[in-house]
Formats: structure tokens, C-alpha cells, sequence
């Protein structure tokens, strides 16, 4: 289900990040609890895009 799968990435954003010395602490808990909210109303989904690129660097 998709919200258990939200609730797992959340997870690994929240454990990922915090204690960060660039983020404020409760400006983050903040945008948690925000997206947990939109979670529980079903209104926050989840995109991914799978991408192939392929690059050639030449001598300058």
C-alpha cells in the first residue's frame, strides 16, 4: 500500500537527516509532520522516473 510505503521512505528521511548541522530542527519536524498529515489524508503520493543517462567526457 502505498501510504505504508511513504511512511517507510518518511522514516529514512527523518533518521537520514536529523541532527543535520544545516537543517533547523524544528523547521524539519515541522515538514515531518506536515507530510506524515498528507500521508494519513491520502493526499501526499509517491512519483518515481527511472532515468538511463549515458555521458562521454573527452579531454578538454
Amino acid at each position: 500500500d502505498e501510504a505504508y510505503f511513504l511512511r517507510h521512505i518518511l522514516h529514512f528521511v527523518e533518521t537520514t537527516l536529523s541532527g543535520h548541522p544545516e537543517l533547523d530542527a524544528t523547521s524539519f519536524a515541522q515538514w515531518l509532520q506536515t507530510r506524515r498529515d498528507q500521508i494519513e489524508r491520502g493526499e501526499l503520493i509517491y512519483v518515481a522516473h527511472q532515468l538511463d543517462l549515458l555521458g562521454v567526457m573527452r579531454d578538454a
